[in-house]
């Protein structure tokens, strides 16, 4: 389990929030269809996501949800060229 952390210039930041027309900025969100990895994206909280961390280690069951909703991208990539089956699940979800 892992989380996501972006931090980008005010002027990437504005233009990427009215050119992009998704609901998730990692891949593993956009490829799953919901949020299985925490996004934390330009207004960064180093307590929250130190409360997540420690949450995912404290949290057995928690874990095991993560790990297994992970599990669900490699059935969706299966084994071997996961990059261009990435480009081609994308390409599908944006139409």
């Amino acid at each position: 389990p892992m989380s996501v952390l972006y931090m980008l210039s005010d002027l990437s930041w504005f233009l990427g929030k009215r050119l992009a027309k998704v609901p998730y900025v990692s891949l593993v969100n956009i490829l799953l269809g919901k949020e299985v990895v925490k996004e934390y994206i330009q207004h960064i909280d180093e307590k929250k996501i130190a409360r997540e961390a420690v949450s995912l280690l404290l949290d057995p069951d928690l874990y095991r949800k993560k790990k297994e909703e992970l599990r669900q991208l490699r059935q969706i990539l299966g084994a071997g060229g996961a990059t261009k089956k990435a480009a081609m699940r994308i390409a599908e979800l944006l139409g």
